[in-house]
């Protein structure tokens, strides 16, 4: 007889830093503007399933823990296994992309995910030469 007992991954804290590299032309620098969203499709590290749609995640909203005294800035429960997941914001981690170097945008506390895609959308503020300042939606690839 051979016995397999098959152990439960731990959801273990993981820090996550997006970093992106961009080409501006005339632009000085592009940063999320104010009560900006986040919107990323996360990896469950329980099943590896890829959430189907991006989630918003927003460091001025809190939500509850489900059987926990705490919160998060956005909680999911994955439609696979049905583990609930949860990401924060780092305070004070939102950057700003500048020059054509890879620049620190946003680090991410995450629990039993993983980002795996990023999509900008909209409500960037953009600083042009000569000092113009914009709105500006990024969403188009």
């Amino acid at each position: 007889f051979f016995f397999l007992k098959r152990r439960r991954k731990q959801l273990t804290m993981v820090k996550t830093t997006l970093q992106v590299m961009a080409t501006l032309e005339n632009v000085v620098e592009a940063r999320p503007g104010k009560d900006f969203t986040w919107f990323f499709k996360f990896k469950c590290a329980q099943c590896d399933e890829v959430s189907e749609r991006f989630i918003a995640v927003s460091a001025d909203e809190k939500e509850e823990i489900p059987g926990s005294r705490g919160s998060a800035n956005a909680v999911v429960t994955c439609k696979l296994c049905k583990r609930t997941y949860t990401v924060d914001i780092v305070p004070g981690s939102v950057g700003s992309i500048k020059g054509e170097s890879f620049c620190n945008l946003v680090s991410l506390e995450c629990r039993g995910a993983v980002p795996v895609e990023f999509d900008p959308q909209d409500g960037w503020a953009i600083e042009v030469e000569g000092g113009g300042k914009y709105d500006a939606d990024l969403s188009e690839k």
